[in-house]
């Protein structure tokens, strides 16, 4: 009677999901014990036919689900380009418009409405496919809003999936994920954020700074008092002359006076959000109007107003 084989992978000592590479080592380790030319007498012989048909069967198993899994990885990638096909559109046209200075911009886009539009598109979408759209969408517009979208079911899975991107992801992407999390109004991810205020990129701590804010506009005292923290530090490691001409350049007194003040008494930021400005000067070499930007305390049209009004009064 021809003997069947019963179990491919009891034949082989392996499970299911085995790698290619782990059952080739299992057949080998069978080939060394029951190859004829190895071992004598017909029972190891038919043991190592046996072997030989299992991992014949299970590469051809093995080839066919890789081959499953790439096809059904580009259809869920197809199908999420679909759902999102007006996202990949508006982008692209973004892209082609010559980038221009800040200061020298008379219009400006609303990317406010347009962010709102997208989020809507995503509502119909479950947890899982926005999580496929980070993993799989190559569009980093498209990858910033089912970010966004994540944060905003404000599920605990999603936030927990947020936050091992930030540990976990590269470093390019950081700034997109910190801004997500800023939308998700969970207490619990402000020790993970406030590590990121001090970090030495202005993108991603400012990106830090805003989520935070987002979260509780409370958070500034911390925010304030981990600026602080650093400036004091940093002080104490230069020499004195060094220090008393840093103090005479950002000095929060001079800067009051200039742009600062102005923007201050228009009503057009508050006591600690120009704190947080001048402190942030003091870490990064740029104008006041520059870090304001970056914090997205004021727009450039209210920038310009200000200081307009100020030079038809003087």
């Amino acid at each position: 009677m021809e003997q069947q084989l019963l179990n491919p992978y009891s034949e082989l000592g392996v499970k299911p999901g085995v790698s290619p590479q782990q059952l080739k080592q299992a057949y080998r380790q069978s080939v060394m014990r029951y190859h004829p030319d190895r071992a004598s007498g017909s029972r190891n012989a038919a043991k190592f036919r046996q072997v030989t048909e299992a991992y014949q069967l299970l590469q051809k198993m093995t080839a066919y689900e890789n081959t499953t899994v790439r096809k059904n990885t580009a259809q869920r990638a197809s199908h999420l380009r679909q759902k999102f096909s007006s996202v990949f559109f508006n982008q692209k046209k973004q892209q082609t418009q010559t980038s221009t200075a800040w200061w020298e911009k008379t219009e400006f886009a609303q990317k406010r409405a347009e962010k709102i539009k997208v989020n809507r598109q995503t509502t119909n979408l479950s947890l899982e496919e926005l999580i496929n759209c980070v993993e799989l969408a190559g569009n980093q517009y498209v990858y910033q809003v089912a970010l966004e979208a994540i944060a905003a079911k404000k599920d605990e899975g999603g936030v927990n999936y947020l936050l091992h991107l930030l540990q976990n992801s590269d470093p390019s992407k950081r700034t997109q994920v910190i801004q997500a999390l800023g939308q998700c109004g969970f207490q619990r991810v402000n020790e993970y954020l406030s590590a990121y205020v001090m970090d030495p990129s202005i993108e991603i701590s400012t990106a830090a700074i805003k989520a935070l804010e987002r979260i509780n506009t409370s958070n500034r005292t911390l925010i304030i008092g981990l600026l602080r923290k650093e400036n004091i530090s940093w002080q104490q490691t230069i020499v004195p002359s060094l220090a008393k001409l840093k103090n005479k350049v950002f000095s929060s007194k001079s800067s009051k006076r200039r742009l600062g003040g102005l923007l201050l008494s228009a009503h057009k930021i508050t006591g600690e959000q120009l704190e947080i400005a001048l402190l942030m000067q003091k870490r990064f070499p740029l104008l006041l109007g520059q870090i304001l930007r970056h914090l997205e305390y004021v727009s450039i049209p209210e920038i310009q107003e200000v200081v307009a009004s100020q030079k038809k009064f003087s």
